[in-house]
């Protein structure tokens, strides 16, 4: 029965399927819901204040309310919200994306990273008129049906063995999944010899350039770059986390390692809806109206449209936010705090015991439970996931918002590093003796 009033919680709890957004749930006994923020700190509705790690699934690069980004969005707002046409802000975001990221001759907005994937994908599938992508296993690319295979949601007890994939939701049709692929990350003589088995039929090669919160090994992005080359294989870099995030030039510019097509989004807006696929020219030319949509007899032609691309008041942001991202040094000190945070929690868990081992890049940071080294997936999945929501809830306790992985920002300071440090002890001491045996 509808009662007008029930606490947050409970509408919460009527009006959305399972109380939530989306996939995100926290810890059983740990109830939030946020009502505002401010640099690095979330508050919830009951005016509890927390060190935000979460950060807008590390859209907030820049904290949040950061004031330049706010003043540019409210007077955007005052001209116009959205077009659907060529708009000013949207022209010279795009110019700027472009002069940043190296693979991007061209740019297209879209709203969200999902979206840019999945068309990233349609333009290599039209660009090789071919229909296999080979994805590499716990890797996320979106919703769309052949990207929720063999994804960092699968059940470990489901893996199959590569490069045969798994579907990780109800709905997704057999056949689109008989589109895919998988290798492991990290494993380039696998993947080398599953690219040559699969190489006539490959339209492309998709990974996160971090694999979630694993860094690539030194040498993997370079070699796979390579036998991709050789082979004539587009090679698509998920850069929608690590865009405008490891560097300005995303995991391009850090990794030293050139893609055909990338897709970004989260950081480069401010927090407001927008993602875009960038590339080579002879791969975005495809997406030029004046190929033809209807009655066209091009077979390089694809499809792309969104009401919401390059709206108005997103492309504001992201100028604001990239101005702010230029300004000398912030690159540095983001990923000195994301070191020194994987260090320090290191040292905590080290300290206590507790094998485990924290891992990421730039300001992405994780952590796993286990003896064994972090480098793929599976190796990850084996972690002690029990003792991870153990942590995590014990950090919620103590006013730490990091739920399972930490993104940092520019607004994360000293002061926060030492609060987090403090309160990770105190959560390890409160859970001792620990075992752990993975």
């Amino acid at each position: 029965m509808r009662n007008g009033d029930a606490s947050p919680f409970e509408t919460a709890r009527e009006y959305l399927p399972g109380g939530t957004l989306g996939i995100l749930t926290l810890p059983k006994g740990f109830k939030f819901i946020a009502s505002s923020g401010s640099g690095a700190y979330i508050y919830n509705t009951r005016g509890e204040k927390f060190i935000d790690y979460l950060i807008g699934s590390g859209s907030v690069i820049l904290g949040h309310c950061n004031p330049a980004v706010v003043d540019a969005v409210t007077r955007q707002v005052q001209r116009g919200t959205n077009f659907y046409i060529e708009n000013d802000k949207a022209i010279m975001l795009a110019k700027e994306v472009a002069s940043a990221i190296p693979c991007a001759d061209k740019v297209r907005f879209v709203s969200s990273g999902s979206e840019a994937n999945s068309y990233a994908v349609r333009l290599a599938r039209a660009y090789t008129n071919k229909d296999l992508v080979l994805k590499f296993e716990g890797s996320y690319h979106g919703f769309q049906d052949y990207a929720m295979v063999s994804s960092q949601f699968a059940n470990p007890k489901n893996v199959k063995d590569f490069p045969a994939v798994s579907r990780d939701s109800a709905g997704i049709p057999g056949a689109v999944a008989k589109t895919m692929i998988a290798a492991p990350f990290n494993d380039i003589e696998t993947t080398r010899r599953i690219i040559s088995r699969h190489q006539k039929r490959l339209a492309a090669v998709m990974l996160e350039p971090l694999h979630r919160t694993i860094a690539p090994r030194p040498g993997f992005l370079q070699e796979l770059r390579e036998i991709t080359e050789a082979k004539g294989i587009p090679l698509i870099f998920d850069e929608v986390v690590t865009g405008f995030r490891l560097a300005y030039g995303g995991a391009q510019e850090y990794y030293g390692v050139v893609p055909d097509l990338a897709c970004v989004g989260k950081t480069f807006s401010g927090g407001i809806p927008l993602a875009a696929v960038v590339g080579k020219a002879e791969f975005m030319d495809a997406l030029d109206p004046q190929n033809g949509y209807y009655g066209s007899t091009s077979d390089k032609r694809v499809f792309m449209t969104g009401t919401f691309n390059g709206n108005a008041i997103s492309c504001a942001s992201g100028l604001a936010t990239l101005k702010e991202l230029r300004r000398p040094g912030v690159y540095q000190e983001l990923n000195s705090y994301g070191k020194k945070l994987r260090a320090r929690m290191q040292e905590v868990f080290d300290h206590h015991g507790v094998p485990a081992q924290v891992h990421g890049d730039g300001a992405v940071t994780g952590f796993t439970f286990t003896k064994k080294d972090v480098v793929d997936s599976r190796s990850e999945s084996m972690g002690n996931g029990q003792m991870k929501e153990d942590v995590t809830y014990g950090l919620l306790k103590r006013s730490i918002f990091a739920p399972y992985k930490l993104y940092s920002s520019v607004a994360h300071k000293e002061k926060e590093l030492e609060t987090t440090i403090a309160a990770l002890d105190d959560t390890m001491k409160s859970l001792a003796p620990i075992r752990v045996t993975t």
